[in-house]
């Protein structure tokens, strides 16, 4: 629900905004696809980390191994308490799920596909098909990005407002700043990870902060139509 009202009150901004000033058309698609450079880029960096991860705990899987069923060939016979091959899966399982307890500690995306299909395959399977999509999706958002550029730096240099980040200086700029402080003390403080959110049970709005959402999205969407009416009765006249 609070992802759905910072949406909604989003829109709204920048349907306001545009409207003000065409130029920010520029400089919001250009945000965009900045946007999706970093994103792609980040997760490449994160899943070339968990391929070097992966690698890493093979070759410590597979030294393991070879030191217990190199303790278990050194041993007389005489002093086996067991089967060895009950000995040596036992031991095999118990330095697996060390690993695996381990693993369970790090912020990791495909571990449960690595636990199953093995380490050394599932960083092979990574590098190959994984990264390369995510590479290529960040050198296509680089290039449509790119393509942004020229115009978005005539912009800039023309107005340094356009290089405002914060939104809430940008619902300032379309003099919506009231509704933006008022929203987003609401969805802020348990959308994010502050003392408030972290102490508190309630993890969703109650109903008649819900109520007050509502009313607020309809009248945006209100304004939203009856501005939408009034350019195309305007475009008729014309």
């Amino acid at each position: 629900m609070q992802n759905q009202q910072k949406f909604k009150l989003f829109i709204g901004r920048i349907y306001k905004r545009i409207e003000l000033d065409p130029h920010f058309a520029i400089v919001y698609a250009r945000e965009i696809f900045e946007k999706h450079v970093e994103h792609y880029e980040k997760l490449a960096k994160h899943l070339e980390r968990e391929i070097a991860l992966y690698r890493s705990l093979s070759a410590e899987e597979i030294e393991k191994y070879d030191a217990i069923l190199k303790s278990t060939s050194l041993t007389p016979k005489e002093n086996w308490d067991e089967n060895p091959g009950y000995k040596i899966a036992e031991d095999i399982k118990a330095a697996s799920d060390a690993i695996d307890e381990r693993l369970a500690t790090m912020l990791t995306l495909y571990s449960d596909d690595a636990k199953v299909y093995g380490f050394a395959f599932q960083a092979d399977r990574l590098e190959t098909q994984a990264l390369p999509q995510l590479i290529s999706l960040a050198n296509q958002n680089r290039e449509s990005l790119s393509e942004f550029d020229g115009v978005w730096k005539s912009i800039l240099d023309s107005d340094p407002k356009y290089n405002i980040k914060k939104w809430s200086k940008r619902a300032k700029q379309v003099r919506m700043d009231i509704e933006y402080e008022f929203i987003y003390s609401y969805t802020s403080r348990l959308l994010h990870a502050t003392p408030v959110s972290l102490s508190t049970n309630q993890q969703s709005l109650q109903d008649e902060e819900i109520l007050i959402f509502l009313k607020y999205v309809y009248s945006e969407f209100l304004w939203v139509t009856r501005h939408a009416e009034r350019n195309l009765i305007s475009e008729k006249l014309q």
